[in-house]
C-alpha cells in the first residue's frame, strides 16, 4: 500500500514534467530575450540604486531579484494551466481587481499625495496593475465569442466600458498613465477583433473632443506636468526639472555611454526616480545610444515574437489574449521612454523589466506567461 507522502511526489513529478515540457514546446528566442533584458535591467538597477541603497541600508537590487525569482514562480504556474481555463476565470479575476481598486481608495496607503497601494507586512502591490491581466482575459473572451457579429457601436461601447470603469478608479488614486493603458489595450484588441475604419476613428475623433471635458479634473501638479512638457525650460528648477536633467543624461552618454557605474548625472543624484521610472535616462548615460539600442532591439524581438505566436494559433480568443498582454507591455515600455526624452508628459509609468517595483514585475511576467502559455499549445487549437 503507497503512503500518501508518495502520492504527492509522484504527483510533483508529473506536474514537473507536464511543466518542463511545455516550457521546452515555448518560443526558445521569445525567453531568451526575456531573459537578456532583466540581466540589463539588473545591471542598470545596481547603479541608479547604490548610492541610495547606502543611505536607506536596503538592497534594491536583492529585492529587484527576489521579485522577479518570485515573477518566475507565477510565470510558470501561469503556463502550467491551459489557458482557456485562464479565460474562463477572466470576469472573475476583473470582478476582483474592481472591487480592490474600489478598496484602495479609501484603505491604501498613500505616497506623494496618491493613493495607491496595499501595504501587507512592509510589501507594497498596486491593484491596477492587476486588473490589467484581467481585463485582458475577460475582453479576449468577450471579443472571441462574437468574431462572427456585426461590428456594432453597441457591441465596441460595451469592450471600451469594460476599459472605463477600471480607468475612472484608477484616476481618481490618481494615476492617468495606468489609465490611459487600459483604453489603448482595449483600442489594440478591438482592433485585432476586425474593428472598421470608421468606427475606429469615431471614437478616435470622440476622444480628442472630450480631452477638455478631462482637464478640470486632473490634479494641478498633473496640469503642472503638462506644462513642463510643453516647455520644461520655463520652470528648470520646478516641474520641468526632470525632463532637463533626464535628456541631459541621455545627451551625455553619448555613443559608447560613460561605463557602467560612471554616469555623472546618476552618481551625482540629478535624475530625479533614477532606479523606477527613469532608469531609461541611468541606462542610456552609462551605455549610450549603443546599449538603448540593443534593449530596443531586444524588446523588438520580443513584440516580434508575440505576433509571430498570435498568427500561428487558430484559436481567436488565444490570439487576442497574446495581443492584450503584449500591447500591455508596449504601452509602458514606448510610454517610458517617451516621457524620459520628453515627447509626452511624465506619468509614472515604469520600464517593463527594467524599472525597480514588484507589482508590476509580477504582472509583465505573468503576462509573458500567458503568452508562452499560448506559443507551448498553439499547435494543439
Amino acid at each position: 500500500m503507497r503512503s500518501s507522502g508518495e502520492v504527492y511526489d509522484i504527483q510533483d513529478t508529473e506536474y514537473m514534467k507536464n511543466l518542463l515540457n511545455l516550457i521546452k514546446k515555448s518560443d526558445p528566442v521569445l525567453i531568451s530575450s526575456v531573459i537578456l533584458i532583466l540581466l540589463i535591467g539588473c545591471l542598470t538597477l545596481y547603479s541608479a540604486s547604490y548610492q541610495r541603497s547606502l543611505i536607506t541600508g536596503k538592497s534594491y537590487i536583492l529585492t529587484q531579484v527576489c521579485w522577479i525569482v518570485i515573477g518566475f514562480i507565477v510565470c510558470f504556474v501561469v503556463i502550467s494551466v491551459p489557458y482557456k481555463k485562464w479565460i474562463a476565470a477572466g470576469p472573475y479575476l476583473y470582478a476582483a481587481g474592481l472591487l480592490l481598486l474600489i478598496a484602495v481608495l479609501f484603505f491604501g496607503s498613500v505616497r506623494g499625495g496618491a493613493r495607491r497601494w496595499f501595504t501587507v507586512a512592509g510589501v507594497s502591490f498596486q491593484p491596477s496593475e492587476m486588473i490589467r491581466f484581467g481585463l485582458v482575459l475577460i475582453l479576449s473572451s468577450y471579443l472571441g465569442q462574437r468574431l462572427n457579429e456585426k461590428h456594432s457601436y453597441k457591441l465596441i461601447i460595451l469592450g471600451f466600458l469594460m476599459a472605463i470603469l477600471p480607468a475612472i478608479l484608477v484616476l481618481k488614486q490618481p494615476n492617468l498613465g495606468i489609465a490611459v493603458s487600459f483604453l489603448f489595450i482595449t483600442g489594440v484588441m478591438l482592433w485585432v477583433w476586425g474593428l472598421k475604419w470608421k468606427h475606429f476613428l469615431t471614437l478616435l475623433i470622440s476622444g480628442i473632443v472630450s480631452v477638455p471635458l478631462i482637464w478640470p479634473f486632473l490634479r494641478e501638479y498633473q496640469k503642472q506636468r503638462i506644462f513642463a512638457f510643453l516647455n520644461p525650460e520655463k520652470d528648470p528648477l520646478g516641474s520641468g526639472y526632470s525632463i532637463i536633467q533626464s535628456r541631459i543624461a541621455i545627451g551625455s552618454g553619448e555613443f559608447w555611454g560613460r561605463g557602467w557605474m560612471h554616469g555623472s548625472q546618476n552618481r551625482l543624484n540629478f535624475v530625479p526616480e533614477k532606479h523606477t521610472d527613469f532608469i531609461f535616462s541611468v541606462l542610456s548615460e552609462e551605455f549610450g545610444f549603443l546599449g538603448a539600442s540593443v534593449l530596443i532591439l531586444l524588446f523588438v524581438i520580443f513584440f516580434y515574437r508575440c505576433i509571430k505566436i498570435a498568427l500561428q494559433t487558430h484559436d481567436a480568443s488565444a490570439r487576442l489574449l497574446v495581443f492584450g498582454m503584449a500591447s500591455s507591455i508596449l504601452y509602458q515600455l514606448v510610454i517610458n521612454i517617451s516621457m524620459t526624452i520628453g515627447l509626452v508628459p511624465v506619468v509614472g509609468i515604469p520600464l517593463p523589466l527594467i524599472s525597480y517595483g514588484g507589482s508590476n514585475m509580477l504582472v509583465v511576467l505573468a503576462g509573458i506567461g500567458m503568452i508562452l502559455n499560448i506559443s507551448a499549445r498553439r499547435t494543439v487549437f
